[in-house]
């Protein structure tokens, strides 16, 4: 979170020549702590579920912007949960919890992704949640 924009720009330009040298026919996913809030939104979008925790902020923002020019989709926000499994990261008081690491996946697979959640009792040794994703793929041979 106090990484200036400079350093963000450097970090989404250093994603994008990733994705940039993916071919197409590939399945790209993409999952980490990206510290950016995208919330619970009103309506339900080909980039982004209804199901997000909390007020979008602006590296939020910046996350949708990169998902929709690389036609990719936030699992996580797509399945409806309970909170305790939506959230990933608790502050140290234990007081605090936020929605701020994320699972993506081109849009043309956004299908094949059955669930995603956190689960709060696994003991990463991390103030972070184990966030798993159930994938089903129905490849041609």
């Amino acid at each position: 979170m106090t990484a200036s924009d400079e350093e963000m720009e450097d970090f989404y330009s250093m994603l994008q020549e990733s994705i940039d040298n993916t071919q197409n026919r590939d399945i790209t996913i993409m999952m980490g702590d990206f510290n950016a809030k995208i919330g619970k939104l009103s309506n339900n979008s080909d980039i982004c579920g209804i199901y997000g925790l909390g007020d979008q902020n602006e590296r939020g923002a910046n996350l949708l912007e990169f998902c929709s020019v690389n036609n990719l989709a936030v699992v996580n926000t797509l399945f409806k949960h309970h909170p305790r499994h939506l959230y990933t990261w608790v502050s140290p008081d234990k007081k605090t919890r936020n929605q701020i690491d994320y699972i993506m996946i081109n849009k043309k697979w956004k299908g094949s992704v059955q669930n995603a959640k956190t689960r709060p009792g696994s003991d990463c040794n991390s103030p972070h949640q184990l966030l798993v994703a159930d994938l089903k793929f129905r490849l041609q041979s």
